[in-house]
Order: C-alpha cells, then sequence, then structure tokens
C-alpha cells in the first residue's frame, strides 16, 4: 500500500516537476518533501528530505525538518545520531535534540548540553528541559524546590499543579505492609487497596488453620487432614506475605506512572 502510494505521488508531482526544473533541484525537493509532510506520509517526506541533506548539508531549514520528522516518528535515537553529525545547530535543532535526550532518559548528558549550550537556548527553555529531567527521575522534590525559584517562568510553571498534586500522595510502605500481613493475614492487602485480595486471604488462611488445628486436636500428630489443610494454609500465608509486598510496590509504581504520563503530555506539548 505505502509502496502504491509513492508511485502515485511520483507519478503525480514529475510532470509538473519536470516541466518547470529538474527533479532533482532542491528547491522543488524540498517542495515535494513539505507536501508529503503536510500529506501524513512521515517516512517517504523524510527520506525526501535526507535527500536534501546530502544536496545541501548546511541548510537550516533540512535540519530542522529531519530532526522534527525524527521526533515525531518517535525515533529519539536517530534525533541523537543526526545532530551528533551538525557542526552547528540552531535554536531549533537544540530543541529536538534536548527532547530527545530527555525522552531516551538519557539526563546526565541533557543536563551536561544543558549547561553547555546556555547561551543557544532561552533561559524558559533550559529550566523546562531541566524540570522535566527532574520529574521524570521521581525526583519530585527536588523540582519543587526549583520551581519555587523559577515562578516567573510559564513555561516551566506549567508543572505546577501536578507536583502539588503528587505531593498530596501518600505512598504505601512495603515493610509496613509485610508486617501487617505477618500479623494479621490480608491486613498487609487492605492497606494497600486489595480488599478483596485482603478478605480472600484472611478467609483461607483462618479457615485452613481452624481446620489444621481441628484436625490435629482430634487425630493427633498423624492427622493427614491437618497437615494438608496446614500445608495449603501455609501455602496461602505465604502468597498473603508477597502480595502485601509486591501490592505497596505495585501501588506506588502505579502513582507513579500515571504522573510520569502527565510529564510526558506536558513535555509533548511543549515541542509542537
Amino acid at each position: 500500500m505505502i509502496l502504491c502510494k509513492k508511485v502515485f505521488l511520483i507519478i503525480f508531482f514529475l510532470p509538473c516537476l519536470c516541466l518547470s526544473q529538474d527533479i532533482y533541484n532542491l528547491e522543488n525537493s524540498l517542495n515535494f518533501a513539505k507536501h508529503l509532510k503536510k500529506q501524513g506520509d512521515l517516512n517517504f517526506s523524510l527520506e525526501e528530505y535526507t535527500r536534501c541533506y546530502y544536496m545541501d548539508s548546511e541548510n537550516k531549514q533540512v535540519q530542522i525538518e529531519i530532526s522534527n520528522i525524527y521526533r515525531l516518528l518517535k525515533e529519539y535515537e536517530e534525533v541523537i545520531a543526526f545532530t551528533d553529525k551538525l557542526i552547528e545547530r540552531n535554536v531549533l535543532v537544540e530543541k529536538e535534540r534536548m527532547y530527545a535526550l530527555l525522552m531516551t532518559n538519557n539526563h546526565q548528558k541533557l543536563n551536561i548540553e544543558l549547561n553547555q549550550n546556555k547561551f543557544l537556548l532561552e533561559k524558559e527553555d533550559i529550566d523546562f528541559f531541566k524540570i522535566s529531567s527532574m520529574l521524570m527521575q521521581n525526583k519530585w522534590h527536588d523540582a519543587k524546590q526549583f520551581l519555587d525559584q523559577k515562578k516567573e517562568n510559564e513555561i516551566a510553571f506549567r508543572y505546577q499543579s501536578i507536583i502539588e498534586q503528587q505531593s498530596s500522595i501518600k505512598k504505601k510502605n512495603p515493610a509496613l505492609a509485610l508486617v501487617m500481613s505477618i500479623a494479621v493475614p490480608g491486613l498487609g492487602q487492605f492497606y494497600t487497596g486489595n480488599k478483596k485480595d485482603a478478605l480472600f486471604s484472611f478467609l483461607t488462611i483462618g479457615l485452613g488453620t481452624w481446620q489444621s488445628y481441628t484436625s490435629f486436636k482430634n487425630s493427633g500428630v498423624n492427622s493427614i487432614s491437618g497437615w494438608l489443610y496446614g500445608g495449603v494454609s501455609l501455602f496461602f500465608y505465604s502468597g498473603n506475605l508477597y502480595g502485601s509486598y509486591t501490592g505497596a510496590k505495585s501501588f506506588n509504581q502505579q502513582k507513579d506512572d500515571f504522573y510520569n504520563e502527565k510529564v510526558y503530555n506536558i513535555s509533548n506539548t511543549y515541542m509542537q
């Protein structure tokens, strides 16, 4: 389907281009690439812009478009690789590169380059990338302190409500959840919000333990049912401990993922 579309576009534009100028003319190629991008054919447009880059590697508009299309395709490593080749980068290309470093979690390199290129980017842009990096590393306290010093920065201040919401979340302590379930089966799961699992653990372990106790009491230590109920209860008890500990960690991770998604959306909007 994609091949047919390419062939159609080439056939459609070839006569027009030939009537005016050579199809390998840079201006014509740029117009064709621009049209393809406008139509949403990013891969084919990228091919055309890449061809334009080989015609004129110092063309700033071509550099911007290639970096931009790679980002739109979410090929962030390609953005980094492409911009590494450039002798000089203008502001828009530099922003594309900083965003790519952010999206690939290359936070150390991002902060180094932000400090090195502080005269190329606007101060508001530098602050925005820095606070975005902190948030994506779950350094919420550091981000809040940083933002408190940048209240005049309208771009970075977009994160204000997210930081306030996240700081009000009370995370669960995995060790505490484990201790609670050691004391009372299901209590740690109840603490982490898994109420159905908590009830199931409490009932199955409680009933199993009672049945085991009753069987040993009536038939002695050789009671088969006593050992059977005891083994099953021990199995569920172990699962109850594991579930409580991992449940607390899962609760915290879900909250982090929820707010990380919000951070991603804001940073993505910033690049539009």
